[in-house]
């Protein structure tokens, strides 16, 4: 089970509470600002407020020809967790994503919330993915979006895909909003290529399922 808090702050770096993730930390306690402002793994140690508006960007184009239908899901479960804990901690989150609908045919694009409703229409759509339809290409749409109706947006984008477009796009996007990570599903067994970007990336590792 993925186990996700992001409890953020106007400035983590002045919070005493916040250390270096170590082995016996939980999912649960890892500061995601903290993380991505420092590319290292950050864990809070007391209780906090959030006061900005957590943006979660699942891309689901898949990194060269071979389609990772595994690491897809794997994205799209991350996304429902990060979204699922955020909003029980009180931060308010959204989702973009260049998945279809898979009854509308439309992309996703939900604004920020955190109440029960807004949870389960997050999750909802999660569910309504059509990954048999091509996606929208990515490096546009988060170009397009300029996020500037949130508050202080921290983004958390989840993409497998590492094109020089992709990250050439999230760094022009960083340089306008400034807090965010990128989240790198890949199988624990392979070393795939990593993003070509300054900015924080968290690889997680994902074991192949038994044939």
């Amino acid at each position: 089970e993925i186990l996700a808090r992001t409890a953020l702050l106007p400035d983590p770096f002045e919070f005493r509470g916040i250390r270096e993730y170590q082995g016996f930390d939980t999912m649960r306690s890892i500061n995601w600002l903290a993380t991505a402002r420092s590319g290292t793994l950050k864990v809070n140690v007391h209780e906090y407020t959030a006061s900005r508006d957590v943006i979660v960007l699942l891309n689901v184009e898949p990194d060269g020809a071979f389609y990772e239908e595994e690491l897809l899901e794997e994205g799209i479960r991350i996304a429902a967790t990060l979204c699922d804990n955020l909003i029980h901690e009180g931060v308010s989150c959204g989702l973009v994503s260049n998945a279809r609908d898979i009854i509308t045919g439309e992309t996703i694009d939900i604004a920020s919330g955190q109440s029960s409703q807004h949870i389960q229409q997050i999750q909802e759509q999660l569910g309504r993915l059509d990954l048999t339809r091509k996606p929208e290409a990515f490096a546009p749409l988060l170009l397009q979006h300029g996020f500037s109706t949130y508050r202080d947006p921290v983004l958390l984008l989840i993409s497998l895909n590492c094109s020089d477009g992709i990250c050439r796009a999230w760094s022009d996007c960083l340089g306008r909003v400034h807090d965010g990570l990128w989240i790198l599903p890949r199988y624990a067994d392979r070393q795939d290529r990593l993003p070509d970007t300054e900015h924080a990336t968290l690889c997680w590792e994902v074991k192949r399922r038994a044939r």
